[in-house]
């Protein structure tokens, strides 16, 4: 996953900050996992990143993750806007 598709995930699992905090979430959370930016999370690590507990981490519960899913599924592509959306606390 890169940023764009990220930010959605982090935007429907409670992020709702600004594009400067995202951009500064994603380069933590890609660094966090050895990623580099420009390639963003594979598989792997997006799995690790849903079941890290640690403030580096997003963790989510199978009933947040199929409500998720849902939401992605269920309907037109919404934007997220700027200065709102996303994931969780420190470390996204």
């Amino acid at each position: 996953l890169r940023s764009p598709e990220l930010r959605r995930f982090a935007g429907l699992s409670g992020f709702q900050g600004g594009d400067a905090e995202w951009r500064e979430t994603y380069r933590l959370c890609c660094s966090d996992r050895g990623r580099d930016t420009t390639t963003g999370l594979d598989r792997a690590a997006f799995a690790a990143m849903l079941s890290d507990t640690s403030d580096s981490g997003c963790y989510c519960e199978d009933g947040e993750l199929i409500a998720i899913l849902k939401q992605i599924t269920s309907g037109p592509r919404a934007p997220v806007a700027s200065g709102g959306g996303g994931a969780t606390g420190s470390g996204e």
